[in-house]
């Protein structure tokens, strides 16, 4: 299974630096996709209001789009977060990546909505791996969501400020988990450089009382971030 991930890995790597030297000649054909490729480091891994490692880590993504214009458009992808000070340990396995993620997905724009300028409707599914729950007493060694996301145009503020609000259905129908989240995304240009800006958002969770419930060993060991308030069938988190 781990060489099978870094082989996809690669040849997404592969795909997507021919991607980029088609671009450059300016002669990029129809069936050729955009790519999008990333490293980061974080203080802490967070998802969905929980807080998965609490120390240091690497991450790494590349996502391909093939974007059909006024037909939507298709993607797909793969990202891993590497665990480099294996705090979330195996005894078998050390210092390596604790999670795969793989996903495809369907996007459609409609143009000129009233009030929101346009709207966004984004299906995908995901394949969540984590090889290091090999031996763990956990609830499953993979999760599969299914999501539906729609988001708005950018509302201008002003000429430097942006932002736009959305909705986020998933349902992990493996563990039978489902949240709903509403957010806001901002962006501002920092006046004065060019191509350098400050995004932030804001969340706010819904989740069901399985997914509150869950844990690398079945019990609510998942820590949580932000403001917590309890309801009847579950919780919200406002991170």
């Amino acid at each position: 299974m781990k060489k099978l991930m870094f082989s996809l890995f690669a040849a997404m790597m592969l795909i997507g630096v021919q991607a980029m030297a088609q671009d450059a000649t300016n002669e990029k054909p129809v069936w050729q996709p955009s790519v999008d490729i990333s490293f980061s480091y974080g203080s802490r891994y967070m998802s969905d209001g929980k807080i998965i490692n609490p120390e240091s880590m690497l991450f790494g993504d590349i996502n391909l789009t093939w974007d059909f214009k006024e037909f939507g458009g298709i993607y797909l992808g793969t990202w891993f977060a590497n665990d480099w000070n294996d705090y979330n340990r195996d005894s078998r396995i050390d210092y390596e990546p604790e999670e795969w993620d793989y996903w495809f997905g369907y996007y459609y724009t409609l143009g000129d909505v009233p009030f929101v300028d346009s709207l966004t409707f984004d299906l995908s599914y995901t394949y969540w791996d984590y090889p290091k729950r090999t031996q763990w007493p956990a609830r499953g060694e993979t999760e599969r969501k299914v999501v539906l996301d729609i988001s708005t145009g950018d509302f201008a503020i002003t000429e430097d400020f942006t932002w736009h609000p959305g909705i986020y259905v998933g349902w992990d129908h493996e563990n039978d988990e489902w949240q709903v989240k509403l957010y806001a995304k901002s962006s501002y240009k920092i006046p004065g450089v060019d191509n350098l800006t400050w995004n932030n958002g804001l969340d706010l969770f819904w989740f069901n009382g399985r997914w509150m419930c869950g844990g690398y060993d079945g019990v609510n060991h998942a820590k949580r971030a932000g403001l917590l308030d309890e309801y009847e069938n579950g919780f919200y988190t406002l991170v």
